[in-house]
């Protein structure tokens, strides 16, 4: 027996593979898929703690809350490759312990398939849905174990890590139930499933305090098919095994709920390929060793298609990575420098969107204001435009004048789907073009809009993440070019009230100098969760 087979039947070993794969890949490797957002995250936490608003990304969105709230602080604290080492090494340590309790006869090399390709997901840069994993996974550790309390806090610590693991973890557990239903009549079964329900209610609670009703998160059908093909795959092979109970009941779970969330537009959306493209491989060969003589060679194809599925958005993000200019500051120095010089506080800028949202760090860590940012949920409803293919000119320069963008950013540099149709757009002449920089061509907006109107009765003459900065010469009533929030102030003698179809109306009744802050006191949550959202009373 080899090293890497004893290894392979060791949980810790596995674990120890794992966290050296993670670790060595991170720190050495190319920058991770969603490496922009965590590294801007990661800095904004260090300057803001749990700051729940940032005026920064996409005139304005909720920050940490809802997305996590955990692994952003363990980055700052102890490193991303510390996080991200030991984020690894127990979600491969769990897997690993699950498969030798539940599949036995799947062997070791399930959980050796997942150790070797949990650095995938560091590839990805899906840094905190990997820290929720590996909580959940010693969830169901804990819970199979009959330590329903240690499961618990488990689970809690998955949702604080990504509310998505969380999602995953009760698909795990409506699939144990669903196979073995006498369950949930234990006392253990009861305490786990009303300490489930009770962070059910936390979450959604969270989401009631912290609205984004209209976000959603785009599902290619294409990656739905792949998850009907792996799932259909595994119940074949599992559908005559008593033994792979479990195991059948999470792949129709996790068909039903792919079902309804390509049906249903939910901020989860096309997140749910994540299970596949983390563990495809891994369950496929739980799944092949429970498959008779015969699905034999079905199992192989199935196995092999699984790694297949896994390997090519890593190999392409990766290469991709690789080649794109756009994660080296040095490429976002004429941006910087130009907007100095031409750009003021009155309005945002728009960067075409590059492959992996770097604009998100690299520009808004310097203090402008962005039209967009990173976590594409909060791209609807304001957003939606540019997700219309073709691209019409009209509806474009519509939206940069709602959401007060002055300059247009084109980078020379590999863009993502929606920054492909701008570019187009923007080569039939659009825009007028006003710069040609390295790397980079600008668009000034036509008849541009001030973040704040009308003028020159109100100009903003700061924005933060936390803070917009009003100066107005009479009182009245004034439109913001951005989000709402009900925990939006400005003060004495001032009114913050949302506007159709997006924005926000404020109301002064004298001149000066207004800050509009975000301050969510426990009054106003518990008045948003009540539904009570103050209203500007009427002038008398």
């Amino acid at each position: 027996m080899t090293w890497f087979e004893r290894a392979a039947r060791s949980p810790a070993g596995m674990a120890a593979v794992a966290a050296v794969l993670a670790a060595a890949t991170h720190a050495c490797g190319p920058p991770g898929g969603d490496e922009a957002a965590h590294l801007y995250l990661t800095a904004f936490w260090r300057e803001h703690g749990w700051l729940a608003w940032d005026n920064l990304w996409y005139s304005g969105r909720y920050a940490l809350v809802n997305y996590s709230l955990a692994y952003h602080p363990l980055a700052a604290l102890a490193g991303p490759v510390a996080v991200t080492a030991a984020s690894a090494g127990l979600a491969a340590w769990g897997f690993a312990v699950l498969v030798r309790r539940r599949w036995p006869l799947a062997g070791p090399w399930p959980a050796a398939a997942f150790a070797l390709l949990t650095p995938l997901a560091v590839v990805a840069g899906t840094y905190p849905f990997t820290l929720g994993l590996a909580f959940a996974l010693v969830a169901l550790v804990a819970a199979g174990a009959g330590r329903p309390w240690a499961g618990l806090a488990a689970a809690g610590a998955a949702m604080a890590a990504s509310p998505l693991a969380l999602v995953f973890l009760l698909l795990a557990a409506a699939a144990a139930v669903a196979a073995r239903p006498a369950r949930a009549h234990t006392r253990a079964g009861a305490i786990t499933a009303a300490g489930l329900g009770a962070l059910v209610v936390a979450q959604l609670v969270s989401m009631r305090a912290f609205p984004a009703p209209s976000a959603r998160y785009p599902f290619d059908p294409k990656d739905a098919a792949a998850i009907a093909v792996f799932c259909a795959a595994g119940l074949a092979m599992t559908w005559r095994a008593p033994a792979a109970r479990d195991l059948r009941a999470f792949f129709g779970v996790y068909a039903a709920a792919t079902a309804g969330s390509l049906v249903v537009p939910t901020g989860v959306g096309g997140n749910m390929v994540r299970v596949t493209l983390v563990a495809g491989l891994p369950l496929m060969l739980v799944a092949a060793s429970f498959a008779g003589r015969r699905l034999l060679p079905a199992a192989a194809v199935a196995c092999a298609a699984a790694l297949v599925w896994q390997l090519i958005p890593a190999w392409t993000g990766g290469r991709a990575a690789e080649e794109a200019r756009a994660p080296n500051a040095a490429f976002w120095a004429p941006v910087e420098a130009y907007w100095s010089a031409h750009g003021d506080p009155a309005h945002r800028a728009h960067v075409v969107a590059t492959a992996d949202n770097w604009e998100a760090w690299h520009v808004a860590r310097r203090g402008i204001p962005l039209t967009r940012g990173w976590f594409r949920q909060d791209d609807f409803p304001v957003n939606d435009t540019l997700y219309d293919d073709p691209l019409a000119a009209g509806a474009y320069l519509t939206w940069l004048r709602d959401v007060a963008a002055k300059y247009v950013f084109l980078p020379d540099d590999p863009r993502d789907y929606t920054g492909q149709r701008e570019a187009r757009l923007l080569a039939t002449g659009a825009l007028p073009e006003v710069a040609r920089l390295p790397g980079w061509t600008v668009y000034a907006v036509p008849g541009a809009a001030p973040i704040a109107t009308p003028t020159p009765a109100a100009r903003v003459v700061r924005v933060t993440s936390a803070h917009v900065v009003v100066r107005v010469s009479r009182a009245g009533t004034y439109r913001l070019r951005m989000r709402y929030s009900p925990y939006l102030v400005a003060g004495p003698g001032t009114c913050v009230s949302p506007r159709e179809p997006w924005g926000v109306d404020l109301r002064v009744d004298a001149p000066g100098t207004v800050d509009v802050a975000f301050d969510p006191t426990p009054r106003r949550v518990w008045d948003v969760l009540r539904g009570r959202h103050t209203a500007c009373p009427p002038r008398l």
